[in-house]
């Protein structure tokens, strides 16, 4: 399977940090973009802050709540039956390049996800891709409503540990209805969707001098061999 093929629907980027420890998220948006931020919704009783805008075209979240930092990617919508993002190998790149500045705090642990898909023609095409990146698993020629999932993890190249690499691939049908004018108009789109997640395991803190963007590029790397190759068991 070729990686130019896959489609960002969303990508994430989350930064955990001890219970304990203090967070300096204070204009957190304006310090990682330049910029102020479309939105922001402040919960002071929860302890959390959501802000959005709009990054490379696409439409980016950040929130910050008591131990977590997540950076949430996701694609358009308007005018389209898929959320089409933007090629994953060239979204991922850019994406991957974002990190908390200086001083925000240092995670134990980050997570990478990726939901992506590949545009097919119809249901038995969808089927066809499907066997071709699960060939350990028998999948028939009338199957319908398939999902699998799994947890490959893999030992990290940095520490002891070893890295959960979650998958889970199946096929979805999205229908969009136009009543503008005239009769309403369905519109069609089939593809293979594949959604992943990509974390630091539990039981091992990073190191408090390790950079979490060297991490991110692992569990990156991990990401184009699954939409290349497939899982494997």
């Amino acid at each position: 399977m070729n990686l130019i093929d896959w489609k960002v629907e969303s990508l994430r980027k989350t930064f955990i940090f001890h219970p304990t420890q203090a967070l300096d998220v204070t204009d957190l948006w304006k310090k990682i973009f330049g910029t102020e931020p479309n939105d922001r919704t402040d919960k002071p009783l929860n302890r959390t802050t959501h802000e959005s805008g709009e990054w490379n075209g696409l439409n980016l979240q950040l929130t910050c709540q008591p131990g977590r930092i997540d950076l949430l990617l996701s694609g358009s919508i308007s005018e389209q039956p898929l959320p089409d993002g933007g090629n994953f190998e060239i979204v991922s790149k850019d994406f991957g390049k974002l990190t908390l500045p200086a001083g925000v705090g240092a995670p134990v642990r980050v997570a990478f996800g990726a939901v992506c898909f590949i545009e097919k023609q119809n249901h038995d095409d969808c089927y066809v891709t499907l066997r071709e990146l699960l060939p350990h698993v028998e999948i028939g020629a009338d199957s319908q409503e398939f999902f699998y999932r799994i947890n490959n993890r893999k030992k990290a190249t940095f520490d002891a540990s070893r890295l959960n690499c979650i998958s889970a691939w199946h096929a979805v049908r999205s229908q969009t209805l136009n009543i503008t004018s005239g009769a309403p108009i369905v519109t069609e789109a089939f593809a293979v969707r594949a959604e992943l997640d990509l974390s630091t395991a539990a039981e091992m803190n990073l190191p408090p001098e390790m950079e979490s963007i060297a991490v991110f590029e692992e569990l990156q790397a991990i990401a184009n061999e699954l939409f290349t190759k497939g899982p494997r068991p």
